[in-house]
């Protein structure tokens, strides 16, 4: 399994949409975010989360396109 999000992280930036690999309030840090690990997720499978923001601004248009870039990334991995 493979828990580090960089190409994943690679390829939506290529594709044209900003997500982190880490908490908001950690930015530069290489440690798991201390959400997911209070919830108890493990180190491993925390370093392989995306954090992925939207608010009501967002055209649901946009929210399909990368939820269909998404699934062909993870699909092709």
């Amino acid at each position: 399994v493979q828990t580090c999000a960089l190409p994943i992280f690679i390829k939506l930036d290529a594709a044209g949409f900003e997500v982190s690999a880490g908490s908001a309030c950690s930015s530069g840090s290489m440690d798991p975010s201390h959400v997911l690990s209070a919830m108890g997720i493990g180190r491993e499978q925390a370093l392989g989360a995306l954090r992925i923001s939207f608010d009501d601004r967002v055209n649901p248009d946009d929210l399909d396109e990368f939820a269909q870039t998404l699934l062909t990334i993870v699909g092709a991995a």
